[in-house]
């Protein structure tokens, strides 16, 4: 995380001191949007505030907000780190006056959907990073996928992501003692958190049309893999599509693909084994 903060830290260093001098400041309406935000969120009940609706000139000095200076000369602000900090609310539109804001990190408040309209096409064109999507402006709490061939005895795999975790990967594996040996057993892999990507997954199945598909699809043979994606919604809810034989269309396919790569690719925590059972 910090590896990934430096480069706003380093700017922020070089910015607060160029911020100091009344002549270079950020322009008028970034500043507005900045006193927007704090008095759409509850600013003054933020749990940190220091600075922020302070003198022109003063905003890059303002609590996490990291500016820089771009290719026009221009001071501009250039990420908020607010997280954890008790905003409550729904964002201002006029977050949209940021054009320079690479990344708003809002995770662990109390936000209110939906996300300005322009907010979210700059999150979906890539040029603005979310930390906290999912758990502030989603339904979408939890994502599964399960995979079961029906002629593999040990090709079993589950997935488990959660906004806050844990996460888990289950596989099942043959114990092959010997070439009659049909003992299984099942390895798991856990962590106590959410991946950062699962915000950029959660996304990916709300504009991918997930929601218009049916509830399954199949082929008529005799041996296949039934796989099956599962939703968890923020009310208890579950939405689940079954695919037999690679019968469902294009966009299950791309968001299974999606969920393994996050789940495949993951640093785990902790990792187990239950005693062989035959089968």
């Amino acid at each position: 995380m910090l590896r990934r903060l430096l480069p706003f830290l380093l700017l922020a260093i070089a910015a607060a001191a160029q911020a100091a001098d009344p002549t270079f400041a950020i322009p008028e309406k970034e500043r507005a949007a900045l006193v927007a935000l704090f008095e759409a969120t509850g600013g003054p009940q933020w749990k940190e505030q220091g600075g922020w609706n302070g003198p022109a000139g003063t905003e890059c000095e303002w609590f996490r907000v990291l500016c820089t200076v771009r290719n026009d000369g221009q001071l501009h602000v250039a990420a908020l780190l607010l997280e954890n900090n008790h905003l409550v609310g729904r964002l201002p539109a006029a977050l949209a006056d940021l054009p320079e804001l690479d990344l708003l990190n809002v995770f662990g408040n109390r936000l209110e959907r939906p996300l300005p309209a322009a907010v979210l096409q700059r999150y979906d064109d890539g040029s603005l990073e979310i930390h906290g999507y999912a758990e502030q402006f989603s339904a979408i709490v939890g994502i599964e996928l399960t995979s079961k061939p029906s002629a593999v005895l040990c090709g079993d795999y589950e997935i488990t992501l959660k906004i806050d975790g844990p996460d888990t990967l289950r596989r099942k594996r043959c114990r092959k003692a010997n070439d009659d040996d049909r003992a299984t057993f099942w390895e798991t892999d856990t962590r106590s958190y959410g991946s950062f990507d699962f915000d950029h997954l959660v996304r990916a199945f709300e504009t991918s049309g997930f929601a218009d598909l049916r509830p399954s699809y199949e082929r008529s043979v005799t041996h296949g893999t039934t796989e099956t994606i599962t939703l968890l919604y923020r009310d208890g809810t579950r939405r689940s599509v079954e695919d037999y034989a690679r019968a469902a269309p294009a966009p299950f396919w791309q968001l299974k693909l999606l969920i393994a790569g996050v789940a495949f690719d993951g640093q785990w925590q902790t990792h187990t084994r239950t005693k062989p059972v035959k089968e």
